[in-house]
């Protein structure tokens, strides 16, 4: 065998191996996708899932909706345990909301503000048994919101109520929020499994009235 001969065979070896290396993982990375334990951050998609209908749809990361009422700074569900900090992110790029989420419950920019229209409230959800940061599980127990139970949302100023009139458990691809709605209301959602987006729990509550705190 001449030395050309056996650099020929070490290069086919490389591309050979090369190859079936890249064929294992994408058909193991398609199977776990299927079965449910790809991550959503690595989970392949062609659009923005987290996007509901009527959302600004601008896809530059420096889109700024301009504040038109009170932010919201502070949400609390006494009949379920929740009481967390509220993000008002400027951007709707998926990964700045994805790193909003990280440190509460995050208010969609383009939605309603406190007290008008159709105010968008989003946060993490699961059943993990031990989890470090607590706001990967801070809307985990919204599924079992009962219609009357009372939200509160609060800004720096005033105490805004809300009262629970539905909750319903919907694929992801149906879990569309009108932000053209005249009802001046909330809308609270989460996913059914942490880092999976197929189903999602859509809470609606229409606002009760305020007072100053």
């Amino acid at each position: 065998m001449t030395l050309d001969q056996g650099n020929n065979i070490i290069v086919k070896n490389k591309f050979l191996f090369l190859g079936v290396f890249f064929l294992v993982f994408f058909v193991s990375f398609g199977v776990l996708y299927f079965l449910g334990f790809i991550p959503s951050e690595l989970a392949p998609t062609n659009e923005e899932p987290s996007l509901p209908s009527g959302a600004v749809s601008d896809s530059s990361p420096g889109a700024s909706p301009i504040p038109s009422g009170d932010e919201p700074l502070r949400i609390a569900i006494a009949s379920i345990g929740v009481d967390s900090p509220i993000r008002n992110p400027s951007s709707t790029d998926t990964d700045a909301l994805d790193a909003e989420l990280l440190k509460g419950v995050v208010h969609y920019p383009g939605s309603g503000f406190l007290g008008e229209g159709n105010m968008f409230l989003f946060g993490h959800g699961s059943n993990l048994p031990v989890i470090h940061n607590q706001a990967y599980k801070v809307f985990t127990q919204i599924k079992n919101l009962k219609q009357g139970d009372v939200v509160h949302v609060f800004s720096q100023t005033k105490d805004y109520s809300y009262t629970v009139s539905k909750v319903t458990l919907v694929d992801a691809s149906n879990a569309l929020i009108d932000f053209s709605t005249k009802r001046n209301m909330l809308t609270l959602s989460t996913c059914n499994t942490f880092g999976a987006k197929q189903e999602r729990y859509v809470v609606e509550a229409d606002f009760s009235g305020s007072k100053d705190l």
